[in-house]
């Protein structure tokens, strides 16, 4: 029997292939969908076999304005040997998006971009060292955090605002969300103000998910949380994959990503402390994600709790993994 989500999907699939044709003028063999997530992504190939892929912007929390400023910001990236990035394929009538109206009736905007050339990283010392380069290339542009959208990245006052938001939402989590602020609090009081780090553009979501390499050449996707603000918290978003996965290897991991990146950073206290703010804030703001975006189960929540305790625990103790300097 087939079910009404797999109707719907059937739909928006028919209605992806006859947009693109029309807006696009490309004629798209074979659609389906491959994230069915808060930003749905639909990939495409035409009779050239040559990919694509339709972003699909969520319906709420992404004005115009946002995604306009992401689109024409991506436009003006410098590439060279080391940094590639996913841009936006013009429509027929020139615009980098459109409107697409899907068959649950919701209307979101939509941007074609071309697939990223190259295989996925790996959390491996070369690979991450290879996506180190490429961010400090990218780092390096000061035009972009004029261009960006006008969104601050790693705010205090938006983590707190986050744990509160958790606390009214479960009466359960309202004490480790009481202990994660005062662990902030005395962070923050030990110094992680934007003027002692450099400020600029910052991809914003800083995973190896969000790259393909090939030889030396990293190419960038999935813009959407882009902005300006303290540039080590992209560093620090790697910093929180390694510490949410658990690794053993996660101290050499970090190792030869900072040093691909600037090796002066290794055993800066200044560094240090601000990584482990950072890595906290990547934390609280996954917790903002789901809050707004998804709904979970009760045993979910708590397990969210208490991992957000633990690593909290470890970012103001200084035991995080990626402190373990090897030898």
């Amino acid at each position: 029997m087939t079910t009404d989500h797999e109707t719907k999907s059937a739909g928006d699939v028919a209605m992806v292939r006859r947009a693109v044709a029309t807006v696009y003028g490309i004629d798209a063999i074979d659609v389906h969908e491959v994230v069915r997530g808060v930003n749905r992504t639909f990939s495409l190939t035409d009779s050239a076999d040559r990919t694509y892929y339709l972003r699909l912007y969520r319906i709420h929390g992404r004005g115009e304005a946002e995604i306009d400023a992401e689109l024409r910001l991506l436009a003006r990236i410098e590439r060279d040997d080391l940094l590639e990035v996913s841009t936006a394929h013009s429509t027929l009538r020139g615009g980098r998006r459109f409107r697409l109206a899907l068959s649950d009736g919701a209307i979101r905007h939509a941007a074609l971009f071309g697939a990223a050339v190259g295989r996925p990283l790996e959390m491996t010392c070369d690979d991450l060292a290879a996506a180190a380069n490429a961010l400090k290339r990218l780092h390096a542009q000061p035009a972009l955090g004029e261009l960006a959208p006008s969104r601050h990245i790693a705010e205090l006052g938006e983590a707190y605002r986050t744990l509160n938001r958790l606390a009214e939402s479960f009466t359960f989590a309202g004490s480790a969300a009481a202990t994660v602020s005062d662990r902030c609090k005395h962070l923050a009081a030990g110094g992680c103000s934007p003027t002692g780090m450099p400020v600029g553009f910052c991809h914003g979501d800083f995973r190896i998910a969000n790259m393909r390499i090939e030889g030396r050449r990293v190419t960038l996707f999935d813009f959407d949380d882009c902005g300006s603000g303290p540039q080590w918290f992209d560093l620090a978003t790697i910093g929180w994959w390694l510490e949410t996965e658990g690794r053993d290897d996660s101290a050499s991991l970090w190792h030869a990503f900072v040093n691909a990146y600037t090796p002066a950073l290794h055993g800066s206290p200044r560094f240090l402390h601000a990584i482990s703010v950072l890595i906290l804030l990547n934390e609280i703001r996954s917790i903002g994600f789901l809050l707004d975006y998804c709904v979970l189960d009760e045993p979910t929540w708590r397990e969210m709790c208490r991992r957000l305790d633990d690593l909290s625990y470890r970012a103001v103790s200084g035991q995080l993994a990626i402190d373990r300097w090897p030898a």
